[in-house]
């Protein structure tokens, strides 16, 4: 693993469990615990059996982690501080973070056309489709429209 200490604030994505009531939690350590947005929260210390002891947030660089079900789950942009990197391989979501500090931003959706994670702004067209797969989409009813009008 290559390590970096940084102590800037970095942007990242994290991956918590979403519960019925709409509260969100950590996947794995501590999992009780609800978990506010846009409050910033140091790590803390909670060992669990069958864990390596690490005691700081995990975040990614990018919402991709192909070894981590989806399921009851949702990725979240998190600024982090105090935190260092390290790569996995690419089928673990490639570069990581270790943070002291972590604060939750914003859900990301999931492209009902490429299914890849997204965050929605106040001027997206059409919910539930990233700007991408939208773009591509467009141009092709745009081509057609100007073959019609032939």
């Amino acid at each position: 693993m290559t390590w970096t200490r940084s102590y800037v604030v970095q942007r990242a994505y994290k991956l918590f469990t979403v519960r019925k009531d709409g509260s969100i939690g950590s996947l794995f350590i501590n999992r009780k615990a609800r978990l506010p947005i846009g409050v910033w929260m140091e790590a803390e210390s909670h060992p669990t059996k069958g864990y390596a002891f690490r005691p700081m947030w995990h975040a990614t660089e990018k919402p991709i982690a192909p070894h981590l079900s989806m399921n009851g789950r949702q990725w979240f942009e998190v600024e982090i501080r105090d935190f260092e990197e390290f790569q996995r391989p690419d089928s673990q979501g490639g570069k990581w973070f270790l943070a002291k500090g972590l604060q939750i931003d914003w859900p990301l959706e999931l492209c009902s056309i490429c299914g890849k994670p997204f965050k929605i702004d106040k001027a997206q067209i059409k919910k539930n489709i990233c700007f991408p797969c939208w773009r591509r989409n467009w141009e092709t009813v745009a081509k057609a429209n100007e073959e019609c009008l032939r």
